[in-house]
């Protein structure tokens, strides 16, 4: 399968192999839809189609098949495109909007992607904590999520696992919801917008709040931890009906990424520790399409012992 690009061919420096316009880099690393690396002009990797999608053009305008396209040799092999090309190609054999839909998700993951240039993100920086991003990270702001797993588990009760600033906790106390905030560093502290927040460093030891709440969020925090360390923020979890976590896939790379996993090992450890993963549950939330990060890695997992 050849990669498709959103970047313009030709730009130089963009491309590692310049005769080859599937083959590109850009400046944070390329990846596909689901943060998969891109290293080659050519992938095995099963594609999605619940994300966005492109048609890939045979040519743009008659000005560019005159000047370019009619002048270029077939990467197959086939003779250069005459008249007969232009004839084929120069239409719209199915107009039926079926790619509207994608237009604004398209926008949104753009405009959360952004342009490291201009955007000013200010990553506030905590040794092995892992830090947090200063105002907020869009890609964990979830609120039609949210919204949907207050409905669907009448969710009263909240602990918000490496929370940052707190703002998935505000959101969720101005709806009448009791919240636990929990984060490792104290930095946090100088911008948060929700308080209280209980400082804790799963380096040191376990936190096991005094009280079963009805969910756990946790968003980007997984792949922060040592895996040796993982009894000490499970015995968090432990303590809720339901988990809602993302986490970072192998490769896709972060400041104090220490554990990048796939699914199938998140759900191996979740199991060790009484949940059940809900491939519908997590499925269904996924595919509510927000440009954050659940629709990327979103696991919902059920505590079999509550």
């Amino acid at each position: 399968r050849h990669i498709k690009s959103l970047v313009k061919g030709g730009l130089g420096e963009f491309f590692l192999a310049p005769d080859n316009p599937h083959f590109f880099k850009t400046p944070l690393g390329t990846y596909d839809e689901n943060l998969r690396p891109i290293t080659k002009g050519w992938t095995d990797y099963q594609p999605t189609y619940n994300k966005f999608r492109i048609n890939h053009y045979a040519t743009q305008s008659r000005s560019f098949f005159v000047n370019v396209k009619s002048k270029f040799i077939m990467p197959d092999g086939a003779a250069t495109p005459d008249e007969s090309f232009w004839e084929e190609h120069d239409r719209n054999e199915v107009f039926d909007h079926s790619m509207d839909k994608f237009i604004e998700p398209l926008k949104d993951i753009l405009s959360l992607i952004g342009d490291t240039d201009t955007q000013m993100i200010k990553i506030i920086d905590d040794g092995h904590l892992g830090g947090y991003v200063e105002g907020g990270d869009e890609g964990t702001y979830t609120p039609r999520l949210w919204d949907t797993l207050i409905a669907d588990y009448d969710i009263k009760s909240v602990v918000d696992i490496g929370c940052g600033e707190g703002h998935a906790s505000k959101y969720f106390a101005d709806k009448g919801i009791e919240v636990l905030a929990i984060d490792g560093s104290k930095k946090v502290l100088a911008t948060a917008v929700y308080q209280p927040i209980i400082i804790h460093d799963y380096y040191q030891g376990a936190y096991i709040p005094d009280r079963v709440y009805d969910l756990s969020w946790c968003c980007e925090f997984l792949e922060h931890i040592d895996e040796e360390y993982i009894p000490n923020f499970m015995a968090t979890f432990k303590k809720s009906k339901i988990a809602a976590v993302t986490h970072a896939l192998p490769g896709q790379e972060g400041y104090h990424h220490v554990n990048e996993r796939d699914d199938a090992y998140w759900i191996e450890q979740f199991k060790k520790y009484g949940f059940e993963y809900s491939k519908a549950d997590s499925l269904k939330y996924r595919s509510l399409n927000e440009a954050t990060y659940f629709p990327i890695s979103g696991m919902i997992f059920l505590n079999k012992e509550l």
